[in-house]
């Protein structure tokens, strides 16, 4: 038959493989069957087979005509070679012919015969191969019925459309039912009238004996709806019995069928007493979810007779699916408010505590302990400001009487110690000098003396004598001047002011200022506390200093006086609060700075953090 030429018979037989394939109605291993005998039997083929690579390189036979029951029992040898090349087609989407040697003609020198191998498309890539052992014995006749083939193979992907046409006609028909029944659901205010709606219309449809609807409240299932039932009676064994059933589905999260299949993975005892104590019956449980979580079941109970088949199974669940938002939302908004925020604490409670966002829950639990801590815990609370060392009593050295500075021993900072040291000393030639001039004459008046009172002169030895007098009460106050040139501390302290030692030479006069000293004693701490934080301060409250030249130092103090009036120092409405100090530290001198804290006693740390800002605030809103 390699050389023969396809006439009208041939023709007439590739429409027979040709014709309609919308017209048939079977299920598509069978129609894959017949395709392949209907082209052996058009002549065009010796026997074929549609086949499908799998993973690892494992070829999967769709169809094989003639099947090896009808055709031997075994597997030809003709589709071992062809699997072979199925990779190759699968890769270059082209159709090839590859020759064909038979096990049986082991003698022969050339092929016993060809195969056709096409790709087979569907929408997008090559998803197949059909193989085909041809009646030719030439390359160019084997070419030829590969081309006839790839007309035939047309109705393949007829099919393939009038399969796809039905899957969407189907889910059309599918959404179109659960879109109309939610419609009908929707119509519906109160849960009770919709969840009634629901379980007659679901009824109705699917003709069942009952259908039941149940929520899940607390740790149990409850029916709250039934069709073609008004008053539900928990007490009732059926209820009971439905709540169980819901309860199995609901803790598999699965669809549950009873009676079930061999190959069942779920639980089906309670469902299966159900059947039994209140039917006989078949029934279909399917879970109900909001957000993921199962939260409610229907339950549906058919008769015995009547089954479910896999597209009613599916159109019930979408059905369930797009009716589980609207009635668990609404069986929970129909409830009284004590039972909705229970609900919305343990839900968010459930979150709180659920292993889902472990990080903002960990940072929601950090803050909520800052905010716990800072609202009760009491902390310190101490009132701030800068001090400095201030002397109650001062000292001034003045000059004993007018002359020159002759040396200055000390300067400011200095400590000094009463009547040991030498503060400074004034230029004394002078007074010297006049010192021994009357000295002179205070000898000179007592000769006069002498000799008056030698020669009996009365009135000449009393001139003489007053004199003398005279003279000596000039010559101690110079003494006394000479012994004043040196000046000395009077008291214990520090001199605070009498940078004098620029000033040598210059001349003083009597009574003018040259030294100022601050007994240590004396010494207290005037602290600046500003406008805003002087309530919080009073007497009496103690606290500590740190001054700039001893910051690791801290001097304890109390409150003794607060100035009513405040000052500006700085731009800033200060008042003046004076310190004073158990015992005189001796590291203070006058004049050094630092900070001082208040100790006010203990306020919760939030108030200390929100102070400033609050106070703001009320002034801003006059509160």
């Amino acid at each position: 038959m390699s050389s023969h030429v396809h006439g009208i018979g041939e023709v007439t037989a590739t429409q027979s493989v040709t014709e309609d394939p919308f017209g048939y109605d079977g299920p598509p291993d069978q129609f894959l069957a017949r395709f392949l005998a209907s082209q052996r039997a058009a002549g065009l083929s010796l026997g074929g087979a549609l086949l499908r690579p799998e993973r690892e390189g494992v070829v999967e036979v769709l169809a094989l005509d003639p099947s090896p029951t009808s055709g031997g029992g075994s597997r030809p040898a003709w589709l071992t070679s062809a699997t072979q090349g199925v990779a190759t087609v699968m890769a270059e989407g082209q159709a090839r012919v590859l020759p064909f040697q038979d096990t049986g003609g082991m003698y022969l020198t050339g092929p016993s015969g060809y195969l056709g191998l096409l790709p087979l498309r569907g929408e997008g890539p090559v998803r197949g191969v059909a193989a085909y052992l041809l009646d030719e014995t030439t390359q160019h006749g084997a070419e030829l019925a590969v081309r006839r083939l790839e007309l035939t193979c047309a109705s393949l992907g007829l099919y393939e459309l009038k399969r796809t046409f039905e899957r969407k006609q189907a889910d059309l028909e599918l959404m179109g039912g659960a879109v109309s029944l939610l419609a009908s659901v929707s119509e519906h205010d109160r849960f009770k009238a919709a969840a009634m709606a629901a379980c007659n219309e679901l009824a109705q449809r699917t003709k069942a004996m009952r259908v039941s609807f149940g929520v899940l409240r607390g740790r149990y299932m409850r029916v709250l709806a039934m069709s073609q039932t008004e008053q539900l009676n928990r007490k009732m064994r059926l209820i009971q019995d439905i709540e169980s059933a819901m309860e199995e589905c609901l803790d598999q999260d699965l669809e549950i069928l009873h009676p079930a299949p061999d190959n069942a993975d779920f639980v089906s005892r309670a469902t299966a007493d159900l059947a039994e104590r209140h039917g006989p019956s078949r029934i279909l449980t399917i879970p109900m979810r909001l957000d993921g979580v199962p939260e409610a079941v229907m339950l549906i109970e058919l008769p015995t007779d009547q089954g479910l088949t896999a597209r009613q199974v599916e159109a019930l669940r979408l059905t369930s699916d797009l009716l589980a938002p609207a009635l668990i939302r609404q069986s929970r908004q129909d409830r009284w408010f004590g039972a909705r925020f229970a609900a919305f604490c343990k839900r968010h409670a459930g979150e709180i505590v659920g292993p889902r966002h472990t990080w903002a829950k960990l940072t929601a639990i950090a803050l909520l302990i800052v905010l716990l801590v800072s609202v009760l815990y009491p902390a310190r609370y101490r009132v701030e400001g800068t001090f400095v060392i201030k002397a109650s009593e001062r000292q001034i050295v003045a000059a004993p009487f007018g002359g020159y500075l002759a040396e200055v021993h000390v300067e400011p900072g200095d400590n000094v110690v009463a009547g040991q040291t030498v503060l400074a000393t004034l230029d004394t030639a002078d007074l010297t000098l006049e010192l021994a001039s009357l000295l002179a004459e205070i000898e000179s008046y007592r000769k006069d003396e002498a000799m008056a009172r030698r020669d009996g002169d009365i009135a000449g030895q009393q001139i003489a004598q007053a004199r003398r007098d005279e003279a000596q009460a000039q010559a101690d106050l110079i003494a006394y001047r000479i012994e004043q040139a040196v000046i000395r501390a009077r008291v214990d302290g520090v001199l605070v002011e009498g940078d004098l030692k620029r000033q040598i030479g210059v001349a003083l006069e009597l009574g003018q200022p040259m030294f100022e000293v601050a007994p240590l004693d004396t010494l207290y701490a005037e602290l600046s506390v500003p406008e805003t934080r002087v309530t919080e301060v009073e007497v009496g409250q103690t606290g500590l200093l740190a001054s700039v030249a001893r910051p690791g130092t801290y001097l304890p103090f109390a409150v003794d006086r607060i100035d009513p009036a405040a000052e500006v120092v700085e731009g800033q409405n200060v008042f003046k609060v004076r310190l004073s100090f158990d015992e005189q530290p001796a590291e203070l001198q006058p004049g050094m700075q630092g900070v001082g804290k208040v100790d006010v006693g203990r306020r919760p740390l939030m108030y200390i953090w929100t102070r400033d800002a609050i106070r703001w605030l009320r002034m801003q809103l006059w509160i």
